[in-house]
């Protein structure tokens, strides 16, 4: 099989002010123009020997416009082998397995799916109405001016490379009864495309997007399915899966540098460009970076008491610790179904272990400055004080840093099917479903579940309950 895609994403947008107190409009500020293209050519052979070896090979031929020409090509290759073991003599006739199957693959996947559109190209950004150049006129009056500052550029950069090593076994007993396959996998991310800080006078940012380091995920995954009982009335099956992974930074810099501690991440709420995690060598990305809470004798945390972990009699950057990361080392999903006659039933949760999160409303509102005054003439909702009993915000203190393990009851469904309903209707299955039932876990927020690690202003999931009805002809 082979094939070729293009893909093209542009946008146009325009930025305006109004001004009220003139009721007139200004002249548009700035038209913001974007366009990326992706074209890709791709193609997989797969051969198969007398049913038992089996081998698959694929590759990628990406161009993207983000790049320059020199970088602008990824070539990604992968194959994967399989072997049938219980097609071979020696398991054919055995009756207990009645599938099994060990495989392997390696293969390299690409990114270049961030920043703006051309970042190995140096351009300009015009300013705004509130960004202009005060000009003194000879006569003294003041004109103000705008003008085009230049944004920074990395012209070397490239394609992040991902390289993967798997192997796996698949398995099937008792004619299927039970089944499964556990897979081993390593992945190594090279040249990682990743925002880090530049030196003043390095270039025309104090941020830029480029290739900075490597990062290793190695784990295992797990899944079973039991069929418990198979009647002609009765059928009821158990599933779970279950993955482990282990995420480490294993470079940033183009030098070992072991005085480096590494890119600051995670913006939070409290101050300009504020952040609470730190990806460091050696570390999970999205590592939270804090400082160690002393707490007394009844376990309340102190208002700005700290460890000092280096006993230099201060407390500063150098006293931050890593503690906690925002990925999950476990994650373990739990299902059922029974059917009985006419009726069904199925429900399924998760586990997350391994996880920590940072409680972003706790550390911003759960304090006693500025409790009742919100800074305008509006109301403004504050959470208890109790919690704490701090006077002042403590952003980095690692109290806000907590557990983000939960089991969580996603979906349960209960049904009945009318049968050969009419000479028309073959058949009507009523149901009702409820999903997000109840979360189990000892964060002090409304949801440990949050991509980044970080919870602000997080939108709470709804609950849902839901009737239907299916009507086959």
């Amino acid at each position: 099989m082979g094939g070729y895609s293009y893909q093209e994403f542009s946008s146009n947008g325009t930025s305006i002010t109004y001004n009220r107190a003139e009721d007139n409009v200004v002249t548009p500020e700035s038209i913001d123009k974007s366009l990326t293209r992706l074209v890709s050519f791709f193609g997989r052979a797969e051969y198969s020997y007398k049913q038992k070896y089996l081998l698959n090979v694929t590759m990628r031929a990406d161009g993207t416009s983000r790049f320059s020409t020199d970088n602008r090509w990824g070539y990604f290759p992968a194959f994967g082998l399989a072997w049938k073991v219980k097609q071979e003599g020696f398991l054919k006739d055995v009756e207990a397995i009645s599938s099994l199957k060990l495989r392997a693959g390696w293969g390299l996947t690409g990114q270049q799916g961030a920043g703006g559109d051309t970042p190995y190209l140096g351009t300009y950004t015009g300013s705004n109405g509130t960004a202009l150049y005060p000009f003194v006129k000879p006569d003294g009056s003041i004109e103000y001016i705008p003008t085009s500052r230049p944004d920074g550029y990395d012209k070397d950069i490239k394609w992040e490379e991902t390289e993967t090593y798997n192997v796996g076994i698949d398995f099937g007993f008792f004619d299927e009864k039970l089944s499964g396959s556990v897979e081993w996998y390593y992945r190594k991310t090279n040249d990682l495309l990743s925002y880090v800080p530049v030196p003043a006078g390095a270039n025309f940012t104090n941020s830029l997007l480029t290739n900075v380091g490597n990062l290793t995920n190695k784990g295992v995954e797990f899944n079973v399915n039991y069929n418990a009982i198979t009647t002609e009335d009765l059928n009821w099956s158990v599933g779970a899966n279950m993955t482990y992974n282990v995420n480490e930074i294993t470079k940033l810099t183009a030098n070992d540098d072991p005085n480096f501690l590494g890119n600051p991440a995670g913006g939070i709420s409290g101050g300009t460009g504020s952040t609470i995690q730190m990806n460091s060598v050696g570390y999970s990305t999205y590592s939270f970076f804090v400082y160690e809470q002393v707490y007394d004798n009844d376990g309340r945390p102190l208002e700005g008491v700290y460890v000092d972990q280096n006993q230099d009699g201060l407390i500063n950057e150098l006293d931050k610790i890593h503690k906690g990361q925002a990925a999950p080392n476990w994650m373990v999903g739990i299902n059922t179904r029974l059917q009985y006659k006419n009726w069904d039933f199925a429900m399924s949760g998760r586990f997350q272990f391994g996880a920590s999160i940072y409680n972003n409303n706790a550390s911003t509102r759960g304090v006693k400055q500025d409790t009742y005054n919100s800074g305008g003439n509006f109301l403004s909702n504050r959470l208890p004080m109790a919690q704490t009993g701090f006077n002042n915000t403590q952003y980095w203190s690692s109290h806000y840093v907590e557990c983000a393990d939960f089991f969580k009851f996603d979906n349960v469904s209960l049904g009945y099917t009318f049968k050969d309903f009419s000479k028309v209707i073959s058949s009507i299955r009523v149901n009702a479903t409820a999903q997000n039932l109840f979360i189990i876990s000892n964060y002090s927020g409304v949801d440990p579940e949050v991509a980044s690690g970080i919870d602000n202003n997080f939108y709470p999931r709804s609950r849902t309950y839901m009737l239907g009805v299916n009507i086959a002809f």
